[in-house]
């Protein structure tokens, strides 16, 4: 367990540090900035489209999955924040959002997927090649992606009007 955690590239903790404190700060009320709050949907949007590309070989279910995965997750993303009851500032260039633990939650989960693969990819490459995990790996880490794509998504469209 010790080597699983030594052994991680040394960015990985300051990347879970920042998904620990951005996810803690919007479980409180919080404000939607862009294009500060553009920062963790722009990250996670990279690190799925680069564990995506560095697969050796597609699949068509690999793609079909992360399709998938990023539909559902960015129409989870939209629905939430448009159900959480988020005001425009009168100058529009930002929202008051009411807390959420979704934030911290799908990132953890996220940050843990994608660690699990980072791993899996180091110690036992063959792993992710095999059923079911050819196909859960990109839904999950597209879905999670999503989510937050869709939530900036939907609360941009809210401050455009």
């Amino acid at each position: 367990m010790v080597a699983i955690i030594l052994g991680a590239p040394v960015w990985v903790w300051p990347l879970l540090a920042y998904l620990v404190w951005s996810g803690w700060r919007a479980t409180r009320r919080h404000e939607f900035r862009p294009p500060g709050s553009l920062i963790l949907p722009g990250v996670f949007l990279l690190l799925s489209v680069s564990s995506l590309l560095l697969r050796e070989g597609m699949p068509v279910l690999v793609i079909v999955a992360w399709v998938i995965g990023a539909a559902a997750g960015a129409a989870v993303g939209w629905l939430t924040a448009k159900g959480a009851e988020a005001q425009p500032r009168e100058d529009l260039r930002a929202m008051d959002v009411p807390g959420t633990w979704s934030i911290l939650i799908v990132s953890l989960a996220f940050f843990s997927v994608q660690y699990a693969i980072g791993y899996w990819r180091a110690t036992q490459p063959e792993l992710l090649e095999q059923q079911p995990l050819i196909g859960v790996v990109p839904l999950a880490s597209a879905a999670s992606t999503f989510f937050f794509v869709g939530r900036a998504a939907a609360f941009l469209k809210a401050l455009r009007g």
